[in-house]
């Protein structure tokens, strides 16, 4: 399955949500995100599985931990 990232705009929260991942069983990692590639500058990210990247969304709002774009498997080219 291809990865996707899911930016976070601080490491605190790329940390929290990595947390709220692992504790519903998705494997995710930080990742350090070059902010000219995202639309709102977003310097962090969490890469996972993109068959695992709504059901992540659905946690994160779940829980308020805020989130910046979904980028698809075409970022990594």
């Amino acid at each position: 399955m291809a990865d996707c990232i899911i930016t976070m705009k601080s490491m605190t929260l790329a940390e929290k949500a990595k947390r709220a991942a692992s504790a519903v069983g998705i494997s995710a990692r930080i990742v350090n995100i070059d902010p000219a590639v995202t639309k709102r500058g977003c310097a962090y990210g969490l890469t996972l599985s993109c068959g695992e990247a709504e059901r992540l969304r659905g946690v994160l709002e779940r829980k308020h931990i805020p989130y910046g774009e979904l980028m698809g498997s075409g970022f990594f080219g």
